[in-house]
């Protein structure tokens, strides 16, 4: 499985360091992939949400334990495929 893909990602758009070897990051992201969400599909929503939430108040939570949570996960992914893709949310990055 991907782990560092997605992280750098993360870091690359919300200008943060995590580290793609921290085993709670690995679970999470673990517990994505066994939902059978694809590389793709975190990169997509990691993207949504920085375009949501850079240079807000919600800025904080770009962070893996609130992107890749599950009770967050499948929320966050749905307002990426349905609504990034209708209004291209300012921010928002393609793949």
């Amino acid at each position: 499985m991907n782990f560092e893909e997605p992280i750098r990602y993360l870091n690359e758009l919300a200008g943060r360091n995590f580290d793609w070897t921290n085993k709670s990051t690995q679970r999470l992201l673990n517990g994505r992939y066994r939902e059978k969400r694809t590389l793709e599909d975190i990169k997509k929503t990691i993207g949504y949400m920085c375009g949501q939430w850079m240079n807000t108040k919600m800025e904080k939570y770009l962070r893996p334990s609130t992107l890749f949570n599950i009770r967050n996960f499948e929320n966050y992914y749905q307002e990426a495929i349905h609504i990034g893709n209708e209004n291209k949310v300012k921010g928002f990055k393609e793949l």
